[in-house]
């Protein structure tokens, strides 16, 4: 099946080489070792200083009891994501990494469903694309992409503790070079992502065929000229 026949009404990435703008032309080229480490650097201490402001707001006094409970759930979710982090980068360091060897593409996957998560990250596999988390928690899922700084993600379009439309929004901010393609259950669903996303797939599609989406939107992603 070709990307054309799996991707339903992609962004911008799936234009010919060349048409998207400079900054998403660069998206799921994949990075020097060196590069990866600055890029996740980045990230890490640019949500550390976002949780710092959060945590200040949090804190202050006078909320409701309603409002409390929400707080609790925005600290759980911060607790979730830099545990995630954490755990990633002290994987990242255990590692043995060859001096100057060039990785392979990489991937997160984000989904509700543990059979479809599961298949899709085996047939990634199958395709050359290493997997480096694979989980249905968004704080979690948040955490990877921030450490890992993945070529592409694929998220559904709800998470557990997270809506959809706000974990692409963190992953946008945090991985802007990440390519992010979203699992939608219906078309209207599918409309309310795009705009945050590179390309949108219906829940129909099977997870042999996203994966070949997925790593045609990284082929196309590499092809791009870098000052297009």
């Amino acid at each position: 099946m070709t990307f054309d026949e799996t991707a339903r009404r992609p962004n911008r990435m799936s234009e010919p080489a060349g048409a998207a703008g400079s900054a998403q032309s660069q998206r799921g080229a994949t990075l020097s070792p060196t590069d990866r480490i600055v890029r996740q650097v980045l990230a890490v201490d640019a949500w550390i200083a976002a949780r710092r402001d959060l945590e200040r707001q949090l804190r202050a006094p006078g909320r409701s009891r309603d409002e409390r409970m929400d707080v609790e759930r925005q600290v759980e979710a911060l607790r979730r994501t830099h545990d995630a982090i954490k755990g990633c980068c002290a994987r990242g360091l255990d590692a043995e990494i060859e001096p100057f060897h060039q990785p392979g593409p990489t991937a997160v996957v984000a989904h509700r469903h543990p059979w479809f998560a599961e298949k899709l990250s085996l047939n990634l596999g199958v395709l050359g694309v290493a997997v480096l988390a694979c989980t249905d928690n968004g704080p979690e899922a948040l955490g990877a992409v921030l450490a890992e700084q993945p070529d592409v993600l694929l998220a559904g379009d709800r998470l557990a503790m997270m809506t959809g439309m706000d974990f692409l929004a963190e992953c946008r901010v945090y991985a802007p070079e990440t390519l992010l393609a979203v699992q939608a259950s219906d078309e209207q669903q599918a409309d309310a992502h795009r705009a945050l996303s590179d390309t949108v797939f219906l829940r129909h599609v099977p997870p042999a065929a996203v994966a070949e989406a997925l790593v045609a939107l990284l082929q196309i992603a590499a092809a791009a000229p870098i000052d297009a």
